[in-house]
C-alpha cells in the first residue's frame, strides 16, 4: 500500500469519473439556484404589481382567473385579471381589466372613467 504524498489531495486520489459526476451536480445545482432566483424575482414582482393595481383600482376586489385548459394560448377569454365593484345599486358588477398585470395597470384609470 503506497503511502499519501505531502502534495497529493483527496481530489486527486479520487477517479477521474467520479469527479466529473460532481462537476456537472455543482454545474447542475448552480442551474437550480439561478432558476429559483428568477422565479422568486417573477413572484415579486407579480405582488408589488398586485397591490399597486389593488391600491390603483380602489373600488373593490380584484381577481385572478388562470384557465387551465387554454394555458399554452395567450389571448383565452377565461383568464386575466378582473376588477369587482358595486353599482348604484349594490350590486356586484365586474369589469375586465387585462390580460397581465401590465395590460390592468395601464387600463385602470381608464375603465375607471366609465363608471
Amino acid at each position: 500500500m503506497k503511502l499519501m504524498e505531502v502534495t497529493d489531495s483527496y481530489w486527486d486520489m479520487l477517479p477521474e469519473e467520479v469527479q466529473m459526476y460532481i462537476v456537472n451536480l455543482k454545474l447542475k445545482q448552480e442551474y437550480l439556484d439561478a432558476l429559483k432566483r428568477e422565479q422568486w424575482k417573477k413572484v415579486c414582482k407579480e405582488i408589488e404589481q398586485y397591490g399597486e393595481l389593488k391600491a390603483t383600482w380602489g373600488l373593490g376586489s380584484i381577481r385572478i382567473f388562470k384557465c387551465g385548459i387554454c394555458l399554452p394560448r395567450k389571448n383565452c377569454i377565461m383568464s386575466g385579471v378582473w376588477g369587482y365593484y358595486f353599482d348604484d345599486c349594490n350590486a356586484k358588477k365586474k369589469r375586465f381589466l387585462g390580460d397581465t398585470f401590465e395590460q390592468a395597470l395601464k387600463r385602470v384609470n381608464h375603465v375607471k372613467s366609465f363608471l
